[in-house]
């Protein structure tokens, strides 16, 4: 949107599509592994719908056009089998600072700007673990081009900082129950909601409001 260029329709909305300009599988909650949150597109069933547009696309414009969108369009998790279907340009978000976010700031009984070092080091290893992996399939697959945002350390100076980017509360969620409104949003009869979102770096527990 920011960029001024179309949005991706969701695969899974009612009615006719256009994937010609690109499909989102995109699904809230999902995960690469099945056991994290067995009721959402997993990262497999994601990948079983992108073939399905890919076959869509073969039939509706031929395989060499359908190959170009692929190559131009691909946008998903790292995985050699997209690669064989022709995937390309990659792009991927490490994780955030989880250790910061209000919800568990508020499970671990912590204050201000402090956060919960061992969550911090589990996302930085990761990280780190996603930087290498990346870097190895650029050497290994030839044609392989991607970027990492690199999410953790964009939020985490943020609620470092909030005032540097026109926050004024880091360590408070606009909405839900208990010290930090870190759990709840909405999901009980009682919970407090802020007055001026815009205000916090995150919405609820676990979400950032921008």
């Amino acid at each position: 949107m920011y960029a001024n260029l179309p949005i991706w329709e969701p695969y899974l909305q009612p009615g006719s599509h256009n994937f010609t300009n690109g499909a989102s599988f995109a699904s809230a909650g999902a995960a690469v592994l099945v056991e994290t949150n067995p009721s959402t597109l997993n990262i497999r069933i994601q990948l079983s719908y992108l073939k399905e547009v890919v076959n869509l696309l073969k039939e509706e414009l031929g395989d060499t056009e359908a190959k170009n969108i692929q190559r131009m369009q691909s946008n998903c998790q790292v995985s050699e089998e997209i690669y064989e279907m022709g995937g390309r340009k990659f792009a991927f978000q490490n994780v955030g600072p989880f250790g910061c976010q209000p919800e568990l700031k508020q499970q671990y009984n912590l204050s201000g700007k402090a956060c919960v070092e061992e969550l911090q080091t589990i996302a930085s290893l990761h990280n780190n673990a996603l930087s290498n992996v990346t870097r190895e399939l650029e050497s290994q697959l030839s044609g392989f081009n991607y970027m990492n945002f690199d999410f953790f350390n964009a939020l985490n100076d943020m609620t470092s900082h909030p005032e540097k980017y026109c926050f004024k509360v880091s360590d408070i969620a606009c909405s839900g129950t208990g010290s930090h409104r870190g759990s709840g949003c909405g999901r009980v009869p009682a919970y407090e909601l802020c007055s001026v979102p815009n205000e916090y770096v995150f919405f609820d527990g676990g979400h950032p409001t921008e």
